[in-house]
């Protein structure tokens, strides 16, 4: 079992049992602070907003670059979980090929 976990997302993960399921999974969510407005704490803020921006970045270009490529997200005919699966690992192959050999260009 994992534990002491960090998951790096945008606001929407944020939950209001935050600290229920940091106790009980053992994961913690980091999300960046919505600007409420105030001028005393507006820096600590904005380091920590840019910190955890900056984790995230790099994995929201993966995945947008994985979706571009390979169109992972349409899925729209598989009908198990089996086929899901197939569905992803084969997207995911022709990505590492398509990367490892770009003049195939496909």
């Amino acid at each position: 079992m994992l534990t002491d976990n960090l998951l790096f997302g945008n606001q929407p993960y944020k939950r209001s049992d935050e600290d229920k399921v940091e106790s009980e999974q053992g994961l913690k969510v980091l999300t960046p602070i919505k600007n409420i407005g105030g001028r005393k704490s507006y820096r600590q803020r904005k380091k920590y907003s840019n910190a955890v921006s900056r984790m995230r970045q790099p994995i929201d270009a993966l995945f947008a670059w994985l979706n571009k490529v390979t169109d992972i997200g349409d899925a729209s005919n598989v009908r198990s979980s089996k086929g899901l699966l197939t569905h992803i690992y084969v997207r995911l192959a022709a990505a590492m090929m398509l990367r490892s050999y770009p003049e195939l260009g496909f």
